[in-house]
């Protein structure tokens, strides 16, 4: 049985498929993937770009923790947790690097509950640790600050209706 996150990731793509198939969006022909590669990683969900294959949007999916027939989030799993927010910004810095970007694409952290979207972001590495980013210790990715400079920044909207 798949987990919580993976149903998640598949049932964001499949959304945001059904939206895409067969439309442009200011005249744009866009594609979504799960397990986009981006360096050694995998962005949970991807948006991109035809014909050229660049995201545009990349999402990062939390799974909900069940403890005594409740859910829970733990911060590690929050999407509106440091953690959370600076792995996705992470990799949007990372593909802004790969593809040469004047920004990052959009980003996002989303669970069953929520989705929190974030505008691009010119220069990533002022918000992000170089090396904790490169160790993958997304506890450490964002700078000291940076959480909250991002959040009154670059914090587009939430959905908090359930997918």
């Amino acid at each position: 049985m798949p987990s919580r996150e993976r149903r998640l990731q598949d049932e964001l793509y499949r959304l945001i498929a059904d939206i895409t198939k067969d439309r442009l969006f200011a005249g744009l022909t866009l594609t979504v993937e799960t397990e986009f590669p981006i360096d050694r990683r995998k962005a949970d969900v991807a948006v991109l770009k035809q014909p050229d294959e660049i995201p545009i949007l990349v999402i990062e999916t939390k799974r909900k923790l069940e403890t005594a027939r409740r859910w829970k989030v733990e911060r590690r799993f929050d999407p509106y947790g440091p953690a959370v927010i600076g792995q996705a910004l992470s990799y949007a810095a990372l593909i802004k690097e790969k593809y040469n970007l004047p920004a990052t694409p959009l980003f996002a952290t989303a669970n069953w509950d929520v989705i929190v979207v974030f505008s691009p972001v010119e220069d990533p590495w002022e918000y992000l640790n170089r090396e904790a980013v490169e160790e993958g210790d997304y506890e450490r990715a964002l700078e000291p600050g940076a959480y909250v400079r991002l959040i009154h920044e670059h914090y587009l909207l939430d959905d908090k209706r359930p997918v």
